[in-house]
């Protein structure tokens, strides 16, 4: 019974969630992937920079 009883209160929960709308969906998610490809951007910026400093350092020892 006890299972019943919180599988309905789940459901009832879940009727009073107020969804975004599809223009915010589409807002927000764009903004997901724009941070995504900006931080994979500057991270491999740093990287090509930390790959050129290591090559540049043992070539010069």
């Amino acid at each position: 019974m006890n299972i019943i009883k919180f599988i309905k209160s789940i459901i009832e929960e879940a009727k009073k969630i107020e969804w975004l709308s599809k223009k915010e969906l589409v807002y927000y998610s764009s903004l997901v992937i724009l941070f995504i490809v900006l931080a994979t951007f500057i991270i491999g910026l740093i990287d090509i920079g930390f790959i050129t400093a290591r090559t540049y350092l043992i070539s010069n020892l």
